[in-house]
């Protein structure tokens, strides 16, 4: 018999058994979500306070996800990740398939949501396996489609267009409501037209469509059109593609979703650009910017700036470009800032909850990295705090202006100025973008001081490619030449940390290497247990007194012809002993020998 929500909240304000009370506390909750969600977590509170005396622990780990999804829809994603992970900790103990399934995908979206790729992907993979017990293909679909998302997010169409494909078909084979058949199509037809497989993309968005149709679904129409229009684009059947935007525009209009909107006229806007149709692009990006801004989404909001900065640009605007370059400089970096903070936080909960395992597994690299860092904390965090601000509000945003303009009046007067003008006008440039360089180092520095880290097996290998791949650039302009002799085992380590790590030692080691220089990347164990590795050039090398230098801020090791803050041996530092290694350095101070530039890390067990 179907109960309304006034029956519930009858009962669940009755003196009806706690059990039942609980229940109907959860379906309050699970109700209030999609409306009010502070009610909802009134609701879920209650029904927590009611379940946790019960043997039954059902009642009480359903509020407790259903505290940690509102929490996680709050944006509170620290909250969210402690509640799910200790429900996790009890769904193992008491063997809950259930509910360790749900705890996972929860920890899985709140990761994702604020850039913690590989900590996503790890929580979704448990939650496919706990879905793979539960015999059930749409939870195991709705995990394919949740980690297609997080490749998405790290750009890597071809591992998100596999997991999407993948729960395609199985929402297919399970027969889930088309409604998330259509979704999943949709994301499927997005990762095809990023990959330029337009062909592939057409037929899939329209049975997505079609699917989103038959349950008068509108958004999902409208997101469906909009993958069609971008397919039939890519194709060059130009007329059929404007049809598919108005058509996608029409739909989501319909269903009142300005973001979603937004997103059309932003792709109706770069397809005009694409086609030399600047005005009606500005006139797009304009509309799409006045539907986001009342709404406040700074991530959709930058994006626009910047399209119009550079379609300004074309046009040779050069006043209008610069006002929306300095907008998008400003609204990004205060994304950046608050997902910073949010990665932080989310890492720092996760970090709270395995403190007692790790210590328990008596493993004795991690807890003397805990221990260095707790006895660092209390004498840098009021510093490093204040300093880091300042840095950043202090000189950041002046350097940026300054860098703006000064590009910009290098553009607008290089016709009437002299060669002398010019000449200062660059040093000035150069200057600045050294001193903004300087101030990035930093904060780098300052993050990595503050930073929460949580060692886990690592692949050197692959942390060593990417270093390589965001140095590319300087690799080639150096004609340098990167050899790795041998395997490099695993360790545990922190992966995002440690490619920093590895990217200032490869960088400075294209810096004082020889000419062209030549880099060698080896690992070798060490008595103790550690796994050292090794980064060789071919430089100059160094004196004992220049190595004594090392590793302290703003050492440059006397050539000044070399670019760099000297702050980057200092990051190493910092990190590899959070990570609870050391570094060190080797020289003979011969020229054409080089230094050889090492750091030690646990071994995976």
């Amino acid at each position: 018999m179907h109960r309304s929500p006034q029956e519930f909240e009858t009962i669940a304000y009755s003196d009806a058994p706690a059990s039942e009370r609980a229940a109907a506390f959860n379906l309050l909750a699970e109700t209030a979500s999609r409306t009010d969600l502070q009610q909802a977590l009134v609701y879920a509170q209650e029904a927590i306070a009611l379940g946790e005396p019960l043997e039954d622990s059902s009642h009480y780990l359903t509020a407790r996800l259903h505290r940690a999804w509102i929490r996680h829809e709050l944006g509170e994603y620290a909250l969210s990740i402690r509640e799910a992970a200790e429900v996790v900790k009890i769904a193992r103990q008491n063997h809950l398939p259930e509910q360790l399934y749900d705890a996972y995908n929860i920890l899985g979206n709140n990761h994702n949501q604020v850039g913690n790729r590989p900590e996503a992907l790890t929580a979704f993979m448990e939650a496919l396996r706990a879905a793979d017990t539960l015999n059930n293909p749409n939870k195991v679909a709705t995990v394919e489609n949740n980690i297609g998302l997080v490749y998405e997010g790290m750009k890597d169409f071809h591992k998100a267009l596999e997991y999407y494909q993948k729960a395609l078909a199985t929402y297919k084979a399970g027969n889930a409501i088309l409604i998330l058949q259509s979704i999943t199509g949709a994301n499927v037809a997005e990762s095809c037209n990023a990959l330029g497989l337009f062909q592939q993309a057409l037929p899939v968005a329209q049975e997505a469509f079609q699917l989103a149709a038959e349950k008068g679904y509108r958004v999902g129409m409208g997101k469906a059109r909009l993958q069609c229009a971008i397919a039939l684009a890519g194709m060059g059947r130009a007329e059929e593609a404007a049809n598919a935007f108005e058509d996608a525009l029409d739909q989501i209009r319909a269903a009142d979703s300005p973001y979603n909107e937004s997103l059309v006229l932003k792709h109706m806007a770069a397809e005009a650009i694409r086609h030399g149709r600047l005005p009606e692009g500005i006139e797009l990006l304009d509309r799409a910017l006045a539907l986001v801004e009342p709404l406040q989404t700074l991530p959709a909001i930058f994006p626009l700036h910047e399209a119009l900065a550079q379609v300004y640009e074309q046009t040779g605007d050069f006043r209008k470009a610069f006002r929306h370059l300095k907008r998008y400089q400003q609204i990004k970096e205060r994304v950046f800032n608050e997902q910073a903070d949010n990665r932080e936080k989310a890492l720092h909960a996760m970090f709270e909850l395995d403190r007692a395992r790790l210590e328990a597994e008596n493993q004795r690299h991690r807890n003397e990295a805990l221990q260095r860092q707790l006895e660092h904390y209390e004498s840098l965090v009021t510093e490093l705090d204040s300093y880091a601000a300042n840095v950043a509000h202090d000189l950041k945003n002046p350097i940026g202006v300054i860098l703006g303009f000064s590009t910009l009046l290098e553009m607008e007067l290089d016709s009437i100025m002299d060669e002398k003008q010019r000449d200062s006008l660059r040093l000035l440039i150069a200057t600045t973008e050294k001193m903004q360089a300087i101030v990035e180092s930093l904060l780098s520095l300052a993050q990595a001081h503050r930073a929460e880290v949580m060692p886990q097996p690592v692949v050197i290998q692959e942390v060593v490619e990417n270093a390589l791949n965001r140095l590319e650039l300087d690799i080639l302009g150096k004609g340098a030449t990167v050899q790795i002799d041998g395997p490099l085992p695993p360790a545990l380590a922190d992966p995002s940390w440690l490619e920093e790590a590895w990217v200032n030692y490869i960088s400075n080691a294209l810096k004082y290497g020889g000419e062209p220089p030549h880099i060698r990347i080896d690992a070798v164990p060490q008595p103790d247990g550690m796994i050292r590795y090794r980064v060789m050039d071919n430089g100059a090398g160094l004196s004992g007194e220049e190595m004594n230098r090392l590793f302290t801020r703003f050492e440059r090791l006397g050539q000044q012809k070399i670019e760099g803050s000297g702050i980057g041996l200092t990051i190493v530092k910092t990190i590899i002993e959070k990570l609870g290694g050391q570094v060190g350095v080797e020289s003979e101070g011969v020229a054409g020998q080089g230094s050889i530039f090492s750091f030690d890390l646990p071994p995976v067990a």
